[in-house]
């Protein structure tokens, strides 16, 4: 690392407004300011490192926040502190450290692209993340007084589809005893290609609410065999039966839809970050944080949103699922269901859920 690089980076671990971001990106803010300040590659055809600050694909090279960050990171690159940077650049600045450390990216074709170079090994592993890629989808729905998309869900045995028992909750109804069952007004379906520009769609008909579980945010779809445009449903995602030897700090990614979130402040700091593009699948790495098995909680840090909710938390390093993600707090924690924690639960048992 650079002095200059250097020099920020305790700038930044030491500033008031920018200690939540520190906290969030923890090992990975250093490595992610000294990508920021590398020499361009020779044949980009940039010239510095404002031009390099993010690669292609992330995000709008006009968009006004990104604008005020490169801005930043001239103004710090000519050797000015953070405290000569205006509000907007401090916002552009952080903007652009977080796309870098935890971003957002499209998926197009089944393939994903704008990779930081400070996140090169997922260019090492994109053979066996592309490979994963197809067999997640967005859930919808559509009736007579409603449509809209619930979240996110991913296909864990033949016919067989994981996602939250709140996402579920958007399209069921109850019957006497409190029994979940599909809401018989609405047609629901998952379409496994909602990508970036893209027109076509895979789309498969959910045709029955397995089951909710009874104290984790799970539940399980059957889909209709053979229920899509090219006739077949995607593989099956293949479930990490023990945990990483250790757990924090380690390597992971998510495959989701992220959208809106509820909160105004987020929501406004969201748009910027994604470019007001939302509900298109992304590929979103991160590390995991900890775990506490009592409550069945594993958090992690990729960059989700409302319509991330059951995204599979996909171990880097194995390609296997080791969560169900269900919430969290932009730019905080996030949160899944630990599911090597669930290998032998009567639900996923008997929907033919396979573990390794």
């Amino acid at each position: 690392m650079s002095l200059s690089s250097e020099a920020l980076f305790q700038e930044i671990a030491r500033h008031s407004s920018l200690a939540t971001l520190h906290e969030y990106l923890g090992s990975d803010l250093a490595a992610v300011i000294a990508s920021m300040f590398s020499p361009p590659a020779s044949g980009t055809g940039l010239e510095s490192a404002a031009e390099a600050a993010l690669p292609a694909g992330l995000v709008s090279d006009d968009h006004p926040i990104i604008a005020a960050g490169r801005r930043a990171v001239d103004a710090l690159q000519a050797g000015a502190n953070l405290t000569r940077l205006s509000s907007d650049e401090m916002e552009g600045l952080e903007a652009i450290i977080l796309l870098r450390g935890r971003p957002a990216l499209f998926i197009q074709g089944g393939s994903f692209f704008g990779v930081p170079n400070n996140w090169a090994i997922l260019n090492d592993e994109r053979r066996s993340i592309e490979r994963n890629i197809p067999s997640v989808g967005r859930i919808e729905y559509a009736g007579a007084l409603k449509s809209d998309w619930a979240g996110t869900g991913f296909v864990v045995a033949p016919d067989v589809l994981m996602t939250n028992r709140h996402v579920v909750a958007e399209f069921k109804t109850e019957e006497a005893g409190g029994k979940w069952q599909l809401d018989p007004q609405l047609q629901v379906w998952v379409d496994f290609q909602h990508e970036v520009d893209v027109d076509e769609h895979q789309r498969v008909s959910v045709v029955e609410l397995i089951g909710v579980h009874p104290f984790c945010d799970l539940a399980l779809l059957r889909l209709n065999p053979g229920g899509t445009d090219r006739g077949i449903c995607p593989p099956s995602l293949t479930l990490a039966g023990s945990p990483p030897s250790v757990i924090a700090e380690h390597l992971v990614y998510t495959i989701g839809h992220p959208g809106w979130t509820a909160d105004p402040m987020e929501e406004a700091h969201a748009r910027e970050i994604f470019d007001g593009i939302i509900g298109v699948k992304r590929l979103q790495p991160g590390r995991l944080r900890a775990l506490t098995q009592a409550v069945y909680e594993l958090t992690h840090t990729s960059s989700t949103l409302p319509g991330s909710s059951g995204s599979p938390v996909i171990d880097l390093e194995r390609h296997l699922v080791l969560g169900l993600h269900w919430g969290g707090s932009f730019r905080r924690n996030n949160y899944a269901i630990p599911l090597w924690l669930l290998y032998d639960d009567p639900l996923l048992v008997a929907a033919g859920v396979a573990f390794v």
